[in-house]
């Protein structure tokens, strides 16, 4: 599930927040007094402990799937960017331990939060010595929420506080200080809650490794008003600041995928913008009764943004499945492109600008914008974005070497360069994933390229693999998940997997040939 705007996740939250009050809370009630079995009344500390992080977790997985956090992605559409209960080694003392919740970057996968979950009811904090009041003083009286910030800060700053807030302030601050030395990036935000109140920290690494330089300002704090059916509290009644300041997209690199009427909302119209094309592709397996064979769906997407700004994802809602005959990819092609050019001009009735449409090779030599969006990549289980620049498919019709051999592996035999060593591959294939098998022009059956596709991009030589999707240890060709033996000269990275230091394949385009 993903919330576009603010009402419609305060009213989700609501509904999660009356249920937890009318029925899970009475549940938990009648539990404890099922297992109270000793004289004062109380139940065992296991069972209180279970009891407590049963209750916890319902209300807070509730807050933060309001917010955009997807512990799991039920549709496979919206990939899975919270993780309960991280394990993560302490920079004080190097023991491992557990954060309640570590949310991050689903591009970058650097650490954008950290929340650290209380049981429903547990205290706000509150001085150990609090200092005598000036009754002398003509100040307007604070307000409670200032007054918790103040009560914070100091607590940051070494004051003694009551209950265990000195300890969760520790807690919290080895956390967030542990993330940033291990990622090398400090959470953009930490959170104390109980899913009743919470507490916003919105520097984090100001707030606890330099506190006598952070101000009252840094801190959000929503007050609790009780757990009844109606839920009337400050996560409730100030959600759409709370939404603002901890909404995944407001802290994310990403954005959400736009229809083009959408695009108003985002960009003054009559502007000049950057647009790719690119493809959703969808990877399965068709079982027949003799063989399983590759299934693969393609939808076509522009990538738009303005000046300055981050790539917006406009999707179509066709798609087409890649045909299993050789004789049939032209027409399919046509088809997709056609899908492809439809969106475009939905976009502009929608959205009246000047699209400037940019090459594969501008694209990967656009350090902050291939970062946001690289060339391929595995947004779910065999779920992939793939940008094609100026094209819309990944695979070209016709190969940029008309006639090589290698596409036949019996030809590749004969010349002792074939690959597989020991029988070609003559049906599609889903282990190799392989779609159009030897020897369509569209196959690869030499050993070099095969061995060059597989290397691993690695720190020491990734300069010299140039700009690539791969992270460190993944393979050299861009669409390695998908399909194994394309043939380079048919693939749409042809031309930047060309400009490496490390690939030269042993098929040349004819002389005085241009790039494709």
């Amino acid at each position: 599930m993903s919330y576009e705007n603010a009402s419609d996740a305060q009213l989700d939250f609501r509904k999660a927040a009356k249920r937890f009050a009318t029925d899970y809370l009475p549940r938990i009630t009648r539990f404890r007094d099922a297992y109270s079995v000793n004289p004062l009344g109380k139940p065992a500390a296991d069972v209180q402990a279970a009891l407590e992080a049963h209750g916890r977790n319902y209300l807070i997985d509730s807050l933060l799937s309001s917010l955009n956090w997807n512990i799991t992605s039920e549709s496979g559409a919206y990939l899975a960017q919270l993780i309960p209960e991280s394990p993560f080694a302490s920079t004080k003392d190097e023991v491992t331990r557990f954060i309640d919740y570590l949310g991050f970057d689903r591009e970058t996968e650097q650490p954008l939060l950290v929340v650290e979950a209380k049981r429903p009811g547990s205290p706000l904090p509150a001085r150990q010595d609090p200092p005598p009041s000036d009754k002398s003083a003509k100040t307007a009286e604070p307000t409670p929420e200032m007054v918790i910030r103040e009560i914070i800060l100091g607590g940051l700053r070494g004051e003694k506080l009551l209950y265990d807030w000195n300890k969760w302030l520790t807690t919290l601050k080895d956390y967030v200080k542990s993330v940033r030395e291990k990622s090398g990036t400090a959470p953009k935000r930490a959170v104390l809650t109980d899913g009743l109140w919470c507490i916003l920290f919105l520097e984090p690494q100001l707030l606890f490794e330099k506190p006598a330089d952070a101000t009252t300002d840094h801190l959000r704090v929503y007050l609790a008003a009780g757990i009844s059916e109606s839920f009337v509290g400050e996560i409730d009644s100030r959600f759409p600041e709370l939404y603002r300041y901890l909404d995944y997209y407001a802290l994310a690199s990403g954005t959400p995928p736009l229809q083009p009427v959408q695009l108003p909302f985002h960009f003054p119209s009559n502007q000049p913008m950057d647009a790719l094309r690119g493809l959703r592709i969808k990877y399965g397996e068709h079982e027949r009764f003799f063989a399983v064979e590759p299934s693969i769906e393609v939808s076509p997407i522009i990538f738009v943004r303005a000046p300055g700004s981050p790539w917006f994802q406009v999707r179509s809602s066709e798609g087409q499945y890649l045909p299993p005959k050789e004789e049939d990819v032209p027409e399919h092609l046509a088809e997709v492109a056609g899908i492809a050019n439809q969106l475009e001009a939905d976009l502009l009735h929608a959205f009246p600008c000047a699209l400037s449409w940019r090459t594969l090779q501008q694209h990967f030599a656009d350090e902050p914008g291939f970062r946001q969006v690289p060339g391929f990549r595995e947004y779910a289980p065999d779920e992939y974005l793939v940008v094609t620049g100026t094209e819309t498919h990944y695979i070209r019709e016709n190969p940029s070497v008309p006639n090589c051999p290698f596409h036949d592996w019996d030809a590749a035999q004969a010349a002792g360069r074939q690959w597989p060593d020991q029988a070609g591959i003559s049906q599609p294939a889903v282990d190799p994933r392989v779609k159009y098998p030897s020897p369509s022009r569209y196959h690869c059956a030499h050993r070099e390229i095969s061995v060059i596709k597989a290397q691993q991009v690695t720190p020491e030589n990734r300069v010299r693999c140039g700009t690539r999707s791969a992270k460190d240890a993944q393979a050299f060709c861009e669409i390695r998940m998908l399909e194994q033996h394309l043939c380079c000269r048919s693939c749409v990275f042809e031309n930047v997997c060309e400009s490496a230091q490390v690939f030269t394949p042993p098929c040349q385009r004819p002389a005085g040939a241009a790039p494709a």
